[in-house]
This record gives C-alpha cells, structure tokens and sequence, in this order.
C-alpha cells in the first residue's frame, strides 16, 4: 500500500512525495525531505502532522508560525 504525503507550503502551492516499502509506511527519509522542502521554500519551524488511522499515512505539514493567530 502506497504511502501519500502531502505537503503544503502555500494555499495554491503544494509538492507530494510518495513511496512504498512494499510491507507498511515508512518514514525513512521523508522528514529530512519535508524538512529541507520547507527550508527551501523558506519555513523557518516547519512542523510534521501524522495520521496513522490506516495504512494510508496522510501527513499535513504547516509552519509552526501560521499556526499561532
């Protein structure tokens, strides 16, 4: 089952990363990979939300600073 991961940076602008292991989700490699996207894209505390309800992991990734209103 595949792993999907979104990731959002901006409302209109997101990238996707998905792999599969062929067993069940991993996270091998895929917050280094969030966390050097968000660098890039500017984020200075990027900040990871797992969902592991199923096999299909979701991830939703904000900046800690969008967060605080």
């Amino acid at each position: 089952i595949p792993l999907k991961a979104t990731v959002f940076f901006e409302p209109d602008e997101y990238v996707q990363h998905c792999e599969d292991n062929g067993l069940q989700p991993s996270l091998d490699g895929f917050e280094e990979y969030v966390i050097n996207e968000m660098k890039y894209k500017g984020s200075k505390k990027p900040l990871i939300e797992r969902d592991w309800s199923n096999y299909r992991g979701s991830y939703l990734v904000k900046d800690e600073d969008e967060t605080l209103s």
